[in-house]
Order: C-alpha cells, then structure tokens, then sequence
C-alpha cells in the first residue's frame, strides 16, 4: 500500500523555527490489528544537517536540561514538544516530556520567585525589585503587556509637602490677598454686585410677606447684606445685626438685645404675662424665649415689623450650638420679626431638622460675591485654617499662659529658649536652609534635657525646689503645651510639640515682657 506525503499544517503552532525534518511524517506509525507499530523502512537516510551529539552526560558537560534552561528559545520548543507528544507524533521521550513541563511551569511563576532551579544573576534580580514592587509582581506573559509589566517603574514622591512651608507675617497675607482681589477680575466682580444690588426689591417683598431670607455662596456677603438692610428698611425700624462669625458672640447677649427692643416698643404685652418692668422679666433663657415668643403671637404681622435682624453667619461657632439655634429659631418664628442671614460652612443645612427649618421659614438665596472675607477672619488666624490641630496651638496656648502665675510663665519662657537652642542645633547638623528651619516641630528626636531646663529655673528663681518644678511643669503636660519622655539612655528629656514659628510667635506674642 502506498501512502502519499500531504501538506499538514497545524492551527497555532509557531513554525518560525521549524524545518522539514520537525513534520516528516515519512516513519508515521502504521496501524496493524488496532495497534500503532513504527514502519521499519531500508531506505538510505536522508543527507541532514550535522547536529552535535546528543549522548548521555559527560563529565564536564551540561546536561540536556541545563543546556535547555539556558536556551533562549526554550520555552518555544517545549511547547511544541508537548503538543506534538500530545497529537502522537513523536517518541514518548520522558526526559522531554519533564523538561518542557517544567520549563512552561518556571515561565508561569512570579517574576520575583526565587525558589526555583533557574540560575538568576543576584544583581539582576535587585534590579527587578527596585523596579517592581511586592503588591505589582505579575506572571510572564507573551504579549507586549507583560513586557510593559516587568519594566515598569513607580515614581517617587516628594518629601517636600506644605506642611514644611515656612509661615508668613500677617502684615504680609493681607497685603498680598488685598492686591489679589483688586488685580484678578474686579470688573466682573463689580457686575456682579450690581446684579445683586437689582434683587434688593424682590428681597423686601419676601420679607414683607412672611419669609426669612438665607444667602449662600462662595464670597463674603457681610457688605452686600448690610448695604440691602440699610437702603430698604425703613429708619424707624430697629435693626439688630448679629456677628456670628466672632467666636466671643453668646446667644444669651443676643436674647438680652431682642428683648430690650421688643419690651420697649411693646410693654403692655409684657405687662399682661405679669411681668411689670424689665428687671422682673425671667433671667432664665429657657423662660425668657418662652415668654417673648408667647408675647409677641398677639401681634399680627403688617407691612412694618417691630424689628429687623440680621445675623451674618449664623453658622459661626456660638450659634451652631443646639441649645442655641433651637431657641433662635423660635424667635424668629415670630412673624413681627424680620430675619436676614447668611452661611458659608459648606455643611451648614445640616444644624437645621424640618421644626427648625419651619420655624425660619427660609427662602435660599445664592449670592457669591467672590469677596475675600477679610472682615471675617479678622476674629481668627488666617493663617491657621486648615491646619492640623497640633499647629494650632498658639491659640490654646495664649488662654494658658494670661490664666497661670508669673513663674509659671517664666518657665515655659525658659523651655522655649532651650527648645529654640535646639531647633537651631539640629538645623545646623542637617545643613538646612533657613527657609525649613521654621517647620522643624518638636519631637522625640529634636528635644531638651530636663536637668537643664530645672537648672535654669533654679538660677532664675522660678521654682523653688525640684518638687515645685515638678508641679508647675504637670500644669502645661495637662494642656498639651509640654510633652516628656525618657530616651534610650533611661535620661528624662522634654519637647514643645510645635513648630518653630509657632514657638517663636508664642514668645514674641505671649511672653515678651
């Protein structure tokens, strides 16, 4: 019977490298009784390509499996090894068969594993983990993804941060914020105010029909309002004007102002609750709004009310409080009461459930001026807002030292002279520039021994005895001014957990007698 060479080609298989002799089906098997025998055939051999020998380890020679792991092309051959075992078309060779299982199995783990027999190049490997971090190691992969995987790099990030800016002059911040809002769009800033300033006669009509009005919007509004009360009321109509971006504003000095306006315009109200002069009228909160907003409901609301308020931030610190914006909603429930307010927290609807926000009855305005609010922050360090807590400090820090004696003072001044000692130490052996040094903070690492700071308040008579130290130095650890550890040597060593600027503008601002 004679058989015919026909074409095979094989659907997936890389045949770059291949050669005839890869697909010579000449020694196909021939089946006989259902069983695959190998034709013995008396033909002369074909003339091939010399190939080196292929005999059994030497002495002095690499193995099949060494010389294979080292082949470039390794991994290709065994895959065509193995597909060809499986289709049948080559000899069941186990040493083959092993060694292209495990070169397919090495090429699948990660790329960072070393537990295999490959022989890797320490320095090689050092440089894929600089590369390549732990959490980003993938497995090899053929396509141009695997190739973009293994060489990629992650960037460095930056250690400098804001955090280690220096700080600035308060004369120096609004000088510059003052230019920005003169430089930067004043013309449309302007327009803007005249567009509000057109609004003023639809703002009085809501009012004058029931309303309380609440503006909003990025800008201060503190002079837009202000001008809308003074040119639109009426001069006969007392106006109250409430600051509640000022943190020092209480609701009682608040209340106390309302109801000596409203007993004055409406005393015979009062007199029929009982209440027969001003100085009999209750001193408890509670019952004086109790009283004022029962009072008042016998009034009907006219084309003029008995007072204007206007509160600029209602959401300001004092009035943000419960207690106190449940009882300023109840008086401005009260429709003879005309109530203009303004916020600025961006979580400011949120003090307010659906009873208060009835009793305001509000109609939301938005008004953003885009104007600094330089009036607003006067009653705060700008220059502290959104910081952390801890570089706040010299706002705590001044209630401390104006309500402790004399010698305490003199102690903390004494710790902040060796604190600045130090900063300036570690700055010099870290070769800083004066721009960082003002970020250095008090820590572990940058602090001062305690037996010289007890040492310096002895000479100066500060403290009388080590016990007496003791106490008063116990006085500024309990407010979080003064921090103390003991240091790997056992020694007792203490730190200001400020930074340098600050501690410099607590002794320039607190302690500079």
């Amino acid at each position: 019977m004679s058989r015919r060479k026909a074409p095979i080609s094989y659907s997936g298989l890389d045949t770059s490298d291949a050669s005839d002799e890869d697909f010579d089906i000449e020694n196909e098997p021939e089946i006989e009784n259902g069983s695959p025998k190998r034709r013995k055939t008396t033909a002369s051999p074909r003339k091939q390509t010399p190939r080196k020998s292929v005999s059994r380890t030497t002495p002095g020679t690499p193995s099949p499996v060494k010389r294979s792991l080292n082949d470039k092309s390794a991994r290709k051959k065994a895959n065509r090894t193995l597909l060809d075992q499986s289709l049948g078309l080559v000899s069941e060779d186990e040493d083959e068969i092993e060694l292209a299982e495990r070169i397919i199995g090495e090429s699948r783990a990660p790329i960072l594993d070393s537990s295999n027999d490959f022989h890797t190049d320490e320095r090689s490997l050092a440089n894929v983990g600089a590369l390549i971090a732990a959490e980003d190691r993938v497995l090899f992969l053929d396509s141009s993804e695997g190739y973009f995987d293994q060489h990629k790099t992650r960037g460095r990030g930056n250690a400098n941060t804001m955090a280690k800016a220096p700080s600035i002059d308060h004369s120096v911040f609004f000088k510059y914020t003052n230019q920005a809002n003169e430089l930067f769009h004043a013309e449309q800033k302007k327009m803007l105010q005249n567009a509000y300033r057109g609004m003023f006669s639809q703002w009085l009509f809501e009012l004058s029909e029931g309303f309380s009005l609440l503006f909003y919007g990025l800008g201060s509004k503190r002079q837009l309002l202000t001008d809308f009360v003074c040119e639109k009321v009426d001069m006969d109509i007392p106006i109250l004007v409430i600051n509640g971006y000022n943190a020092s504003v209480q609701f009682k000095s608040v209340l106390n102002s309302v109801v000596d306006i409203l007993y004055e315009k409406h005393e015979s109200l009062f007199t029929k609750k009982g209440f027969v002069g001003r100085t009999k009228l209750p001193k408890d909160v509670d019952l004086l709004v109790k009283l004022v907003v029962e009072a008042m409901r016998e009034i009907k609301a006219g084309p003029k009310p008995s007072l204007v308020i206007l509160c600029h931030n209602v959401d300001g610190e004092s009035l943000r409080i419960d207690k106190a914006s449940t009882h300023l909603s109840q008086l401005m429930s009260i429709s003879d009461i005309w109530f203009v307010a303004s916020v600025d927290h961006i979580m400011a609807p949120l003090m307010w459930d659906s009873a208060k926000l009835a009793s305001y009855n509000f109609v939301w305005h938005d008004v953003t001026t885009f104007a600094p609010y330089t009036v607003e922050t006067s009653f705060d360090d700008p220059l502290l807002l959104g910081k952390k807590a801890e570089a706040q400090g010299a706002k705590g820090v001044k209630y401390v030292l104006e309500s402790v004696t004399p010698n305490h003072r003199s102690l903390y001044k004494n710790l902040i002279y060796c604190q600045l000692e130090e900063f300036h130490n570690v700055a010099d052996k870290r070769k800083l520039p004066e721009a960082e040094i003002g970020a250095l903070t008090g820590s572990t690492s940058i602090s001062v021994d305690y037996d010289k700071v007890l040492t310096e308040c002895l000479n100066e008579l500060t403290v009388s005895n080590k016990k007496d130290f003791q106490e008063k130095l116990k006085e500024f650890m309990d407010h979080k001014m003064v921090v103390a550890f003991d240091d790997k040597m056992g020694l007792k060593k203490l730190y200001i957990p400020f930074s340098k600027d600050v501690v410099q503008q607590i002794l320039e601002g607190y302690l500079d007698d």
